[in-house]
């Protein structure tokens, strides 16, 4: 259990098993030692028994939900202007010009100008 980082949560001489009056620990509840600062309850809950020898745990965990990252905004290209787009990249693409046998860091710098171009133009 130690090398898988489990820990048994319940109680040592939890009763977990009760047929005909001879009560056992029979059944172990194992989690994660990181989950330690999250637990609120971890009990053998009568409340739920079912008519079966083995009494129900009861597990209940503290979960933070990060919350939803914000929406990447999204381009409508099929409701573009397209005369406007064009006449606004084509103004400012012609400013851009690359050498005969451009470097790799001069072709990054113009698909970064190009892209930024494209997403001002829309």
């Amino acid at each position: 259990m130690e090398t898988a980082g489990l820990d048994n949560w319940l109680t040592p001489g939890t009763v977990t098993r009760d047929q005909a009056g001879s009560q056992s620990t029979i059944d172990l509840a194992l989690a994660l030692y990181s989950l330690r600062e999250q637990i609120i309850a971890y009990e053998v809950d009568d409340s739920v028994h079912a008519e079966s020898d083995y009494l129900p745990i009861l597990t209940l965990l503290e979960i933070n939900v990060l919350e939803a990252v914000d929406t990447i905004k999204r381009r409508n290209w099929k409701a573009i202007d397209v005369e406007k787009f064009l006449t606004f990249a084509s103004a400012n693409l012609s400013v851009m010009r690359l050498p005969e046998e451009p470097t790799p860091r001069e072709i990054d710098y113009a698909v970064n100008y190009l892209l930024d171009i494209v997403q001002q133009a829309a």
